[in-house]
């Protein structure tokens, strides 16, 4: 009875069997050298939030044979702002990232928020008044001598029987008065304060600092409740971001006499009044052109005369109007644009002479760097040191027209840290260490042993040398921790061919000595045929070949394509032969879940 096989194992069972056979030809294709893994590399992590770290450094070394009480790390980061408020994590990841092995116990914690910005701005009284226009009616007789106004006013202007009066005596007369209210000034440059707070925090335990431009002038000490200095923050740039602040000049403060107190008022309602105003003053320079002609005449209804007067007082109601406008004007200096933050809160305080305007606001964080000087013993931090002891060194001859030699070191650590180890050597006449060939740093455990490797040039010259060398071990996070050993260097002459190879001129085969300098004829088909065959050559009276030319692994020319492809399932059929068993196993096991 075949078994029922739902869609999904039909779909699931031949993607099982190709990602297996995925697995196989990678390792297939690693295990040939095709590809090297340990070209393979993984990207930097961090472990910061909040910040950008551009740098951790220590003046002194930080290990476990120092006093990590005198010892500092200064770290540099830059704000990640554009908020009220940020939290930022200073984490191992991080510190080993500038200094690799480093062990971080605690992690660095750091906060800011609630930061506010205050401006004061002085009130200049610059004297300028502020004016409305009256305009009353009275007997002329209380106010007129037939010839002027008695008193001092603007204008005085005839009006013939307003109330129903008749008669000389009873004749109204408009009086027009100029009546200060109040005055307005300027503003002058602002004193800028701000005022926040800066938490830190190690271990669970936090400090918290108030931080502005009157308290830490740019930087801060945090300390514990013992009064040790923990950490020292300072920053450099802005603190704060959002756009400045506006220009002070475009506003006005403006008093009254009648409340009295200070207010703001932008500058465009100040353009309609004084505009209005020289209105005003024109006609009433018409009523005045005019009042021989008109107001001692009785008779002030006539069209030449009413109508300056109707003019004036349509004038003097205009700008009474906007001088209402002005003076009820109580804003604050800015606007939408440029906060950068919070509402703004403004108080005035002060008299007439002596008036500020105070405006506050929360304001985003910018991106200022910081600066920290961070206590290592108090992040439990520690660079691990070891001492190295150099067990022997291994340095096998080379030719000079090799592209270099090697030492192999066996590094032993004796400290009671774990050590990571470099190796070189001062330059002999003849040899030196590879510059661009950097040693690769070793980590030993406490009494573990390990290699490194040294590279070894040498000049162009092709000549045979042996010379002494004095080998350094050192740990690359102490320098001072150190080990030396002298060691032999031999190098020969450059070799005419590699050793155990062969080649082949006409008929006639030759084998490269072991030593390399030198040829043997192996085999001599002079007369007969030269004939290659699994590998071996051999006299015939019929040949695969015509025998001719040479290839550095031995193998005639016209055999040199056939010979590498045996070359290859030879090294590799082993591997490849596994690789078809393990496929034919998949696709049974597949064949039998759909029977």
């Amino acid at each position: 009875m075949k078994r029922v096989v739902n869609k999904s194992e039909n779909i699931a069972t031949p993607v099982i069997i190709a990602a297996l056979l995925v697995l196989v030809i990678a390792a297939l294709l690693v295990s040939t050298g095709i590809v090297d893994i340990r070209n393979l590399k993984l990207g930097a992590i961090t472990g910061s939030s909040g910040f950008t770290v551009n740098s951790i450094t220590s003046p002194a070394i930080i290990s476990n044979d120092q006093d990590l009480a005198n010892a500092n790390f200064l770290i540099s980061v830059t704000v990640n702002g554009g908020g009220q408020s940020i939290v930022g994590t200073i984490g191992e990841s991080d510190f080993q990232r500038w200094l690799p092995n480093l062990d971080v116990k605690y992690p660095l914690e750091i906060s800011m928020g609630g930061i506010s910005e205050t401006l004061k701005y002085p009130i200049r009284n610059d004297g300028t008044q502020i004016t409305r226009y009256t305009f009353t009616k009275v007997y002329r007789k209380d106010f007129w001598n037939g010839a002027q106004c008695l008193g001092s006013h603007a204008s005085c202007i005839v009006v013939k029987d307003i109330a129903g009066y008749s008669g000389t005596g009873n004749d109204m007369v408009i009086l027009v008065d100029e009546v200060p209210v109040g005055v307005y000034g300027s503003f002058g440059n602002p004193e800028y304060q701000w005022k926040g707070q800066m938490t830190v925090s190690i271990n669970s335990i936090p400090i918290t600092q108030t931080i502005g431009s009157a308290e830490s002038a740019g930087s801060l000490d945090f300390k514990n409740s013992a009064g040790e200095q923990i950490v020292h923050a300072s920053w450099a740039g802005n603190l704060l971001t959002g756009q400045a602040w506006p220009n002070q000049n475009n506003f006005i403060p403006t008093y009254s006499y009648t409340t009295p107190k200070w207010k703001v008022a932008d500058k465009k309602y100040l353009t309609p009044y004084l505009s209005n105003r020289e209105d005003v003053v024109a006609q009433l320079a018409v009523v005045q052109s005019k009042i021989d002609t008109c107001y001692k005449n009785i008779d002030t209804n006539d069209p030449y005369c009413a109508k300056p007067r109707d003019d004036l007082l349509s004038a003097i109601n205009v700008y009474n109007a906007n001088e209402d406008i002005l003076e009820s004007q109580d804003s604050v200096i800015t606007d939408v644009s440029s906060t950068g933050g919070g509402e703004i809160v403004k108080s005035i305080t002060g008299g007439l002479n002596d008036g500020t305007v105070i405006e506050s606001t929360d304001r985003r964080i910018a991106s200022p760097v910081l600066q920290l000087i961070v206590k290592a013993d108090k992040l439990g931090v520690l660079i691990p040191v070891g001492k190295p002891e150099i067990v022997s060194i291994d340095v096998p001859s080379f030719s000079s027209g090799d592209n270099k030699g090697v030492a192999i070191v066996t590094v032993k650590n004796t400290g009671s840290g774990t050590g990571t180890f470099s190796a070189t050597f001062p330059a002999t006449s003849t040899f030196s260490p590879i510059s661009n060939v950097e040693s690769a740093k070793l980590t030993l455990a406490p009494g573990a042993t390990g290699t490194i490797a040294v590279y070894i040039g040498h000049g162009a010259t092709a000549i045979s040398k042996t010379e002494t060398a004095t080998m350094k071990v050192y740990d690359y996070n102490k320098p001072s921790n150190y080990a030396t050993k002298t060691f032999t260097i031999t190098m020969t002459v450059p070799k005419a061919c590699t050793p155990g190879t062969t080649r082949t001129d006409s008929k006639i085969v030759y084998t490269c000595n072991q030593d390399g300098y030198g040829e043997t004829i192996t085999l001599d088909c002079t007369g007969k045929a030269l004939d290659y065959n699994s590998g071996k050559y051999s006299c015939t009276t019929t040949a695969n070949t015509t025998g001719k030319g040479t290839n550095s692994g031995g193998v005639p020319s016209g055999e040199l394509i056939e010979a590498t492809r045996l070359n290859w399932y030879e090294t590799n059929s082993a591997k490849v032969l596994a690789g078809l068993i393990i496929l034919l196993g998949l696709l049974l096991i597949w064949r039998k879940q759909n029977e």
